[in-house]
């Protein structure tokens, strides 16, 4: 790195939902403007991003701001929210208002793996209506929840900007979520143990003018 005029090195941990809807521009146009910082990204779940940064494992995290814990300076970043998808003749489609997730208990789902905050919230919404979550199958990734959805198998839960592309083709139906969790804060953050280096301090700074702008 040295060698090739890199002078800083920032280790950013983040959940799959900053970096499938943010991160990519808001990375670059950090990177263009500071071509000696260089950026190592590792996508994690929410809790293990936060569980790295308490360990002092990584210098820069991005998680659902439902993990936010000590140790860890914390910053509102981005807000997403979270819709059903469905095949567009699924039962769920007629509907054309929002849905109380209650509503697609009764259907086969399509999730994510262990761990993941939207999983983790799907169970904990069924376990409070009182009902089995229908787990038919789960994957790794967003496009993967949209793609078995759309072949049928179930309902999934992703977020919105995830889910548009899909509908603007017409091979998802979507129905918005009018559960207050399904609208979630994205947190910026960083060891409270340590002070940021100068790289990833010009980072933080970036990431909060973008989400600002």
């Amino acid at each position: 790195d040295y060698a090739h005029g890199v002078e800083d090195r920032v280790r950013v941990v983040a959940n799959s939902a900053s970096i499938v809807q943010f991160l990519p521009e808001d990375l670059n146009g950090f990177m263009q403007g500071n071509p000696r910082v260089r950026i190592d990204l590792e996508e994690h779940t929410s809790r293990s991003a936060v569980e790295m940064l308490q360990t002092d494992r990584a210098d820069l995290g991005l998680f659902d701001g439902g993990y936010a814990a000590g140790n860890v300076h914390c910053r509102p970043y981005r807000t997403d929210t979270l819709v059903c998808v469905m095949h567009p003749r699924h039962s769920l489609a007629r509907h054309r208002r929002a849905l109380r997730f209650e509503q697609t208990l009764q259907h086969d789902q399509v999730g994510l793996y262990r761990g993941t905050a939207i999983l983790t919230q799907m169970e904990r919404a069924a376990t409070e209506a009182g009902r089995a979550l229908r787990l038919r199958i789960q994957v790794t990734s967003f496009d993967a929840v949209c793609r078995m959805a759309e072949s049928g198998i179930g309902v999934g839960i992703v977020p919105d900007r995830v889910a548009q592309p899909y509908v603007a083709l017409g091979r998802l139906h979507q129905a918005p979520l009018r559960d207050a969790w399904a609208t979630r804060q994205l947190m910026l953050g960083w060891p409270q143990q340590r002070e940021p280096s100068p790289g990833t301090q010009g980072l933080i700074a970036h990431l909060l003018d973008a989400a600002a702008g």
